[in-house]
């Protein structure tokens, strides 16, 4: 799946999580694209710096590392 196609999906996710008014819910999404030959390991950490730059940012937002 490519990034902006992820992004996509994940963001409807995200809204219609956030937009539940009896389990209120707050996301913070890392997305990172994927060489074919980078290894696994640096792809999760590519993602999980992502994630914590979302965080970082206030949450509640996704965060594409490409």
């Amino acid at each position: 799946m490519k990034a902006d196609a992820a992004l996509t999906a994940l963001g409807r996710v995200a809204t219609s999580l956030r937009d539940n008014p009896s389990r209120p819910v707050t996301l913070s999404i890392g997305i990172a694209t994927v060489a074919p030959d980078q290894a696994p390991d640096v792809a999760i950490g590519n993602a999980s710096n992502a994630m914590y730059k979302a965080r970082t940012a206030g949450g509640n937002r996704i965060i594409v590392d490409v």
